[in-house]
């Protein structure tokens, strides 16, 4: 504006006056500062041409002034363009960041979508194959239960035939003790390679005083055990010819108070020999279960005589016959 207020400076200059531009109207009203003669045609000639060349000055400031303003309208539009194109470029690059960060939320939540939609597709897999099992296992339930009336039908139509098959299941039992009837059992005689066990019986009846042939022996062997993982020696199974040579051995062994290694002429460290009856597996099962049940309830003798166990607890009780594994409840104090 400084430029502008120069400019009007000239004016004054150009107008031959030291005074500030004033209107056209006042200067036409001001007198001259001395008085002389006038001329109307002159005055009137010289207000005109002063009019017109101030009319000029006044169109020169206009368009001046008029130029200013349009340059300062272009340096203000063009420091707004500037401002504003500088922030807009801010503006706009934080809106891209704006927008690339929301471009990776959505690409995290379209992975996050495509891993659920696989964990979805692998649980209703599982499911489908959950609800199969579940339908072949009712299948099978069915089936089972079918077999199950089926079985439990039998059963009922079978009930009367369980006691004839214990009661043949005992025949048959009885019989084959009875078969055993002759054997004597020799236990814990110690095994050698190249034995003779004609000699060992012998020799054996010599030691408890009781004198038998040869020929009074039907046969004798060795028999593996019941339970393969026992390491005890093989009993000796000896049959004679008659029932009653096997008992007056066994009673002429209880009169001896036991036998040992030693006594037969074995060598070694004398090691106690035992001769029984030759029970069945399940006699024996019974007979051992018998001695449990004897030291438990104080008995003081348990013995076999023709396969039947025999039980007694004193010199002067008497003795209780042991038949059967339910029979073992009359050792029990409450029993008496």
């Amino acid at each position: 504006m400084k430029e502008m207020g120069d400019n009007t400076h000239g004016v004054d200059l150009d107008i031959e006056s030291h005074t500030a531009f004033k209107p056209t109207s006042t200067l036409v009203a001001r007198s001259p500062p001395h008085k002389c003669a006038s001329n109307p045609d002159l005055s009137s000639e010289f207000r005109k041409r002063k009019y017109d060349k101030m009319t000029n000055i006044s169109e020169e400031v206009k368009e001046t002034i008029e130029l200013k303003f349009s340059s300062l309208q272009d340096s203000i539009t063009a420091t707004i363009n500037t401002a504003l194109a500088a922030g807009l470029a801010t503006e706009l690059g934080k809106i891209t960041n704006t927008l690339s960060q929301i471009q990776l939320d959505i690409q995290k939540v379209n992975q996050d979508n495509a891993t659920i939609n696989h964990t979805l597709d692998e649980v209703k897999n599982r499911l489908t194959h959950v609800e199969d099992s579940l339908q072949y296992s009712g299948s099978r339930q069915d089936s089972y239960e079918e077999r199950l009336r089926s079985v439990e039908s039998s059963m009922s139509s079978s009930q009367g035939q369980t006691g004839r098959i214990q009661t043949l299941e005992r025949t048959i039992d009885k019989m084959e003790q009875q078969s055993r009837m002759n054997n004597l059992e020799i236990c814990n005689m110690p095994e050698k390679r190249g034995e003779n066990l004609i000699s060992i019986i012998s020799d054996i009846g010599t030691a408890i005083k009781f004198t038998f042939t040869p020929s009074d022996i039907v046969s004798i062997h060795r028999v593996p055990h019941a339970d393969p993982s026992c390491n005890r020696p093989k009993n000796i199974i000896v049959r004679f010819t008659s029932v009653i040579l096997r008992d007056n051995i066994l009673a002429a062994f209880r009169l001896a108070k036991g036998l040992n290694t030693s006594q037969i002429n074995i060598t070694g460290s004398p090691q106690k020999i035992y001769l029984n009856e030759h029970l069945t597996l399940k006699n024996k099962l019974l007979l051992r279960q018998t001695r449990e049940a004897a030291v438990k309830h104080n008995f003081k003798f348990v013995w076999v005589r023709h396969a039947t166990i025999l039980v007694r607890k004193d010199d002067t009780s008497p003795i209780i016959a042991i038949r059967a594994a339910h029979e073992l409840s009359k050792l029990s104090p409450s029993s008496s």
